[in-house]
């Protein structure tokens, strides 16, 4: 009896061990094997060194699927194109594209819409340990510049674009290029003659203009500077004859005042005038009418 009790403690005291393993691992990642992922592929027209089978997959930093295979596109399709065929798989759901019991038809008709709308994959490093991975980013479509691919893809297709680094060395070789182009001598053969035109322009026109100039500003300055050494005089002399019109004003003061009194006199004596010829007019012209004349009756 003590020994079957025994196997039994054993039996769940295992039991439990293999449930609490099963549900750390599902937290820690394991339950990433229950989803359903799908098979995309894409074409990269550059090295593709530091990308490995078993290479991430990134959205925004995070882990979305994983590299399955890397070859070239000319050993699954019938083309002249050397491009780095490379096949993956993600969840469709990290992207967008995940639908209800969707087949694969379905699955394409939803990536090309999303395609539409401008995902793309570029290959990116992991810093400096030259580890890389594909990360997918949404771009503007009428600004970035794919592959080109005269083939039906057979899985799902998410095309590439190249990496900030391409980008930028390919822009860097654009400008090299033309820079080789350029012909600095001729260049540098219409520089020294513009030169020689500015210098032969300067000798011809301008100098005789600033000569000129001169001819014409120098007596002008001598007559203004003549004028400002005979200015301390002119000022004194103004000052004495302001000084004796302030004397004159001063001693005709009281005549001033007489001569506009004398002026208000005469303006009310006129105002009277006026007033009397508006209501008896005969009085202004004859005066006052004579007296009666006495009649001397004869005896």
């Amino acid at each position: 009896m003590s020994q079957k009790t025994n196997y039994f403690k054993l039996g769940m005291f295992v039991i439990i061990a293999v449930v609490i393993l099963l549900v750390g691992l599902f937290f820690l990642g394991a339950r990433e094997m229950f989803r359903k992922e799908w098979t995309f592929e894409t074409y990269i027209d550059s090295s593709v060194q530091g990308l490995d089978v078993g290479s991430p997959v990134k959205m925004m930093g995070v882990k979305i699927g994983s590299v399955r295979q890397i070859r070239f596109v000319y050993e699954f399709y019938e083309t002249e194109r050397n491009y780095v065929y490379v096949l993956f798989t993600i969840d469709p759901a990290s992207i967008g594209a995940k639908l209800p019991e969707q087949s694969r038809e379905e699955l394409r008709e939803k990536i090309r819409e999303i395609v539409g709308q401008g995902l793309r994959l570029t290959l990116a490093s992991q810093g400096i340990t030259g580890i890389s991975f594909l990360d997918a980013a949404y771009y503007e479509p009428a600004k970035i510049e794919e592959v080109k691919i005269d083939w039906t893809p057979e899985h799902p297709y998410i095309p590439s674009v190249p990496g900030t680094l391409a980008r930028l060395s390919t822009s860097l070789e654009k400008t090299l290029t033309s820079l080789a182009e350029v012909d600095f001598a001729a260049v540098g053969e219409k520089v020294d003659r513009t030169l020689a035109s500015v210098n032969e322009t300067l000798e011809e026109e301008i100098r005789p203009m600033i000569a000129g100039l001169r001819n014409e500003t120098t007596p002008a300055l001598a007559n203004l500077r003549e004028a400002s050494e005979g200015a301390p005089e002119i000022a004194a002399r103004l000052n004495v004859t302001l000084q004796g019109l302030s004397d004159w004003m001063s001693e005709q003061k009281g005549s001033l005042a007489e001569v506009v009194e004398n002026l208000r006199i005469v303006s009310d004596n006129l105002r009277q005038l006026t007033e009397s010829a508006r209501q008896d007019p005969s009085h202004v012209l004859w005066g006052k009418p004579p007296p009666p004349s006495e009649v001397i009756e004869s005896p």
